[in-house]
């Protein structure tokens, strides 16, 4: 899945890769267009700001060609006049006109003109020089009204200012000319750039065009390669979709199958919204229908026996307050048919970071059988530990009669063969009587005679009852240390713990060692019995059992000690009784300590 997302990853960053390049150079053939624009756009400014310049030109060329002509016209004009008022007029307007020419004429040096224009320009300032004194003088001589005058007037139109103003017109008209072909090869050189320009930009397109084309297919046989990769993953990941679900539903139907064979169900609960998930084994037990019953805690209820209502409830309490209490309940259930079953439960609540309780999950099993085996194995028991106890007594009473000479005093070897029977009579009585007391508690027919118990005078008892077993053992007995307290106990089966401790410890123990027996109160008003003994230690393996029924550390067929393994458990379910908790610490090769905790009394 992993190796899936990478080549996803690298395919997606190619795709990218392409498609940036091929956006970066399509923008850099945008930078480049828009530059060559502007520099075309700088061209066709240059050439529009060149054809204003010339044209002014040739409209000063214009003037100044049409001054020329209108002083030549007036020139004449006053020397043909008779009349003195109109040459005064005529004169006038001959230096107006003069005056026009020379500011067009400065105009035009404004201008920026060629070397060859300026030579032209410059000669013809030098006919301007001439022709002007001569116009003036041509008219004075006409406004002195004599033919003499009048013909020295002709003579100046002829000889000067005829030909000048005609060189002057030529030069114009050349200038003019001129203007005009310079201006027409700017035209044709502005066409020629612009040509150019548009076949260079032809280029870069079709160049532009050809890479985006060439990237643009890159980018298809990329992106056709990674769906083909895409479909293979995903049909490999269908296949193993496939595969997984198909095993899941064969997990899932073993798991059914187990589940209804073991008669064990599991279910899981939402505590906030309150829906309660079942299995099938679950819905069976019940005898109910999965579309015909929505699981709920509440509708849950409904099918508890009425009788187990308030234990279930304390034990849901229990779980969901205190995170060491795992929820452990036995109760009935009533079918859908009426029929009563039991069932045990074992939960455990799943918290958020803050400890608030989420969900629960457990699992329930139909216990229905085993119970009533045990029914039977209990009345079985129960009868047969009565009917062995009646015989052994009258056998333990006859072997006392036999030790006791009330029938003649019996040989050597006669005695030793009696108190063997007389000890075994009593190991026989001794596990009747566990096996009763053990039978009492499970049914719960036990009574206890709850009494106010000075630790002082119960430890003494304890030392006189276990001294004479443990000096038979060849173990010496040591109180070590006694609290002045009380307890609210029953003094007879609390003794039977201790005598059981006792038992053990000297059991256990080598010759010559000691068992120590103390009773201290600790800083929290508790009474912590124990009793150490200094033997083999009890290996770790035995630390979740050792309090069951019938468990021994030495369990062999040729064990060295010899024990019914139920006095433990007797003791731990005495201690329950009383409200206390047994426990103990042990440490191979060094030894065993087993302790007991009662509430004092206040």
């Amino acid at each position: 899945m992993a190796i899936n997302q990478s080549k996803y990853k690298l395919v997606s960053l190619n795709i990218v890769l392409f498609i940036a390049l091929t956006v970066t150079m399509l923008m850099g053939a945008l930078i480049f267009f828009v530059g060559q624009s502007n520099s075309a756009t700088h061209t066709l400014i240059e050439v529009m700001g060149n054809n204003h310049t010339i044209t002014r030109k040739m409209q000063l060329y214009g003037q100044l060609m049409e001054y020329a002509r209108s002083r030549t016209r007036l020139s004449s004009s006053i020397i043909l006049e008779q009349d003195p008022f109109n040459q005064d007029e005529i004169g006038m307007e001959l230096e107006i006109y003069a005056n026009r020419y020379s500011r067009a004429r400065l105009e035009l040096l404004s201008l920026p003109l060629f070397e060859e224009e300026i030579a032209v320009l410059e000669s013809q300032n030098s006919l301007v020089s001439k022709i002007l004194p001569a116009s003036r003088e041509a008219a004075a001589f006409a406004m002195q009204g004599d033919v003499a005058s009048r013909q020295k007037a002709q003579n100046l139109l002829d000889n000067i200012i005829y030909p000048g103003q005609a060189k002057l017109i030529d030069g114009f008209l050349q200038l003019m000319e001129t203007e005009t072909q310079r201006q027409s090869e700017t035209v044709e050189k502005g066409r020629a750039q612009r040509k150019d320009q548009a076949s260079k930009m032809l280029w870069i397109t079709y160049l532009t065009l050809s890479i985006g084309m060439i990237i643009s297919l890159l980018v298809v046989y990329r992106v056709y390669q990674n769906q083909k990769e895409v479909n293979n993953s995903r049909q490999y990941l269908e296949t193993m979709v496939k595969e997984k679900t198909y095993h899941l539903q064969h997990s899932e139907e073993r798991l059914n199958r187990s589940q209804e064979i073991a008669h064990v169900g599991t279910w899981d609960w939402d505590i906030k919204e309150d829906i309660l998930y079942w299995s099938d084994e679950i819905f069976r037990m019940f005898g109910l229908v999965p579309q015909q019953f929505k699981p709920s805690y509440k509708n849950f209820k409904k099918y508890i026996h009425k009788e187990d209502i308030g234990n279930v409830d304390n034990a849901v309490q229990s779980a969901l307050e205190n995170k060491d209490v795992q929820y452990h309940v036995n109760h009935r259930i009533i079918r859908m048919n009426g029929e009563i079953r039991n069932v045990e439960e074992i939960g455990q609540v799943v918290r958020d970071e803050d400890g608030t309780p989420l969900r629960m999950i457990g699992v329930v099993h139909d216990i229905t059988e085993r119970m009533q085996a045990e029914k039977i194995k209990n009345e079985f028991v129960s009868t047969v530990s009565h009917e062995l106890r009646t015989p052994l007594t009258a056998m333990k009473g006859s072997l006392k009669l036999l030790l006791g000479n009330v029938v003649g005093e019996l040989k050597e070897d006669m005695r030793n063969i009696v108190e063997i029977a007389d000890s075994n009579c009593d190991r026989l009585l001794h596990l009747v009587n566990d096996i009763l007391d053990l039978q009492k508690m499970e049914s719960g027919k036990m009574e206890f005679q709850f009494s106010e118990i000075s630790l002082e005078n119960f430890m003494s008892e304890v030392m006189r009852v276990g001294k004479s077993y443990a000096d038979a053992h060849h173990i010496k007995l040591v109180k070590s240390r006694v609290d002045e307290a009380k307890v609210n106990a029953d003094q007879m089966r609390l003794m039977q713990v201790m005598n059981n401790l006792i038992s053990n410890a000297v059991k256990f123990s080598d010759k010559g060692k000691e068992v120590e027996v103390s009773a201290v109160v600790n800083e929290n008003d508790k009474v912590i019995f124990s009793v150490r003994d200094y033997g083999r230690g009890i290996p770790e393996e035995f630390r979740d059992r050792l309090f069951k029924r019938f468990t021994q550390v030495d369990s062999s067929d040729k064990r060295e000690k010899l024990g019914t393994g139920l006095g433990l458990a007797i003791s731990s379910n005495i201690i329950e009784e009383h409200k206390g908790h047994i426990w103990y610490e042990s440490e191979l090769g060094s030894g065993t300590t087993f302790y007991f905790e009662l509430e004092t009394k206040s």
